[in-house]
């Protein structure tokens, strides 16, 4: 069993070749410079990596190297795959909605918590 969350992200990211990486919004040095180093680490672990950020890169951060992989754009070409750890929770209900061009996920669990780890 994989305790620890860089245990399951380490399982995580082995056994997935498409991996989207996600900057905070709005973007700052910190998430940029680490969304970039995780890419270029993920590009030599032979991933398919994509960095998108939702804001405009500030000039300030252009500087950085690999700048040019961020994108404002994502492409998926079928799904769309979001894994969530239920090792201490069963889950009672999943629902979505759409609003606004969003689509919002409800994981309700029947027992046990879902832990934001």
């Amino acid at each position: 069993m994989l305790n620890t969350p860089q245990d399951q992200a380490k399982n995580l990211i082995s056994k997935s070749q498409k991996i989207l990486i996600l900057p905070s919004s709005p973007p700052d040095g910190d998430s940029l410079g680490s969304a970039i180093a995780l890419y270029l680490v993920l590009k030599k672990m032979g991933k398919e990596a994509t960095v998108v950020c939702a804001d405009p890169v500030p000039e300030v951060y252009h500087f950085l190297p690999s700048e040019k992989v961020i994108t404002d754009t994502f492409n998926a070409n079928r799904d769309f795959y979001i894994a969530v750890d239920l090792s201490n929770a069963e889950i009672g209900n999943v629902t979505h909605t759409v609003e606004n061009g969003k689509i919002n996920i409800v994981i309700t669990p029947k027992k046990g918590d879902i832990s934001e780890k």
